[in-house]
């Protein structure tokens, strides 16, 4: 019997339509591969918004102002207050500025093919507590912000029962008592920051240099978003406190668009400045764009506390009189520094627009 081979032609189309087949394989692979890396950047992307959302909410809940009235108003009626001349102004509690030398951010353009561009903004605030964990605390920062939001849920129901039960006034930035009678500066619960835009670097590129900066497919600056701890300040604007160990903690990054709006006085303002509680906006509007597109509108209502941002501890005695603060100086001091939690500010100089009653932050993401 006549054994027949595979002619050339057989062989040639049967390595063609194998061939056909592996890299169809392969670009089916890649391309799983593809949309597997953008739905993890999507995850990773709407994770960020979450995180930044979190943090807005945390700070702009938790502002600490002057209960003292605008210098307008101390000059109208008269007033001197804390010691200050008359009119005298206090270093500003939330100032909002814009952050000028830093380049432009982008957001994707529109369908008429429009660019909205703006210029990086800076958030300075004084705070009763850190947005973001400190040293000496550690976890993923959305861990962290859910369990404090807990605790303080939980406090805040106690306070209602005890409140309910003896209505009693509560101080929150209170110097401790210590053996030397008046507590220290560090005692008062105040924490100033800044939240601020800085450029992404580019992978493998020293940080802060502009060649090394890290930009979309279409040109526009990825930016990140920090927090900066700053030295609380006296009421004449002097630091009394050094900062060498406070670190930048960076909340989020992959950002290519991001901008506040305080609503004071029915205006949306891009820069505002204020430290006193009549001053306050009735809102903080906050647009975010990542990366990929996605897009958030939040509205953040704001909380406050009134108090001084640093302790003022009396005159110490002269040498040599043998005189010590009596627990009647410790009693006077505190007072001095006893405030009550404000709740969130309505009718004023913030008047909310119609149809916003309610409290709370309210996410507009898309």
């Amino acid at each position: 019997m006549t054994r027949r081979g595979f002619t050339l032609l057989e062989v040639a189309l049967a390595a063609a339509i194998g061939g056909l087949i592996v890299l169809a394989a392969l670009g089916l692979l890649t391309a799983m591969d593809r949309t597997d890396r953008r739905l993890q950047a999507r995850v990773e992307q709407q994770s960020e918004l979450e995180r930044v959302h979190l943090v807005m909410d945390r700070a702009l809940g938790a502002i600490l102002v002057s209960d003292q009235a605008p210098p307008s108003q101390q000059v109208s009626e008269g007033q001197v207050t804390g010691g200050q001349e008359r009119g005298a102004p206090l270093p500003p509690r939330i100032q909002l500025s814009m952050d000028r030398g830093m380049g432009q951010m982008a957001r994707r353009p529109d369908a008429s093919g429009e660019v909205n561009v703006t210029t990086p903004q800076r958030l300075e605030i004084v705070l009763l507590q850190s947005p973001v964990p400190t040293d000496e605390q550690s976890g993923s920062i959305d861990r962290w912000i859910r369990a404090s939001r807990r605790i303080g849920d939980r406090e805040r129901e106690e306070e209602e029962e005890e409140e309910s039960a003896t209505p009693v006034a509560v101080a929150v930035p209170v110097a401790a008592e210590t053996d030397s009678g008046v507590g220290a500066e560090a005692a008062v619960k105040a924490v100033r920051g800044a939240f601020e835009w800085r450029q992404k670097p580019a992978a493998g590129s020293a940080r802060g240099g502009f060649a090394g900066v890290e930009r979309t497919e279409d040109g526009r600056t990825v930016w990140e978003l920090w927090w900066i701890p700053l030295p609380r300040l006296t009421d004449d604007g002097r630091p009394v406190e050094s900062l060498e160990n406070a670190r930048p903690y960076r909340i989020a990054s992959d950002i290519v668009y991001g901008r506040w709006l305080a609503f004071s006085k029915r205006e949306r303002k891009p820069v505002y400045a204020t430290a006193y509680r009549l001053e306050l906006p009735a809102y903080f509007e906050m647009e975010v764009e990542t990366v990929n597109g996605q897009y958030a509108n939040w509205m953040f209502e704001v909380g406050w506390a009134t108090g001084p941002e640093t302790f003022r501890t009396p005159a110490p005695a002269a040498e040599g009189d043998g005189e010590q603060p009596t627990r009647e100086d410790l009693d006077r001091a505190r007072a001095r520094a006893r405030v009550t939690p404000g709740a969130r500010p309505g009718a004023g100089s913030g008047d909310r627009p119609a149809g916003n009653e309610s409290g709370g932050a309210k996410d507009g993401g898309k």
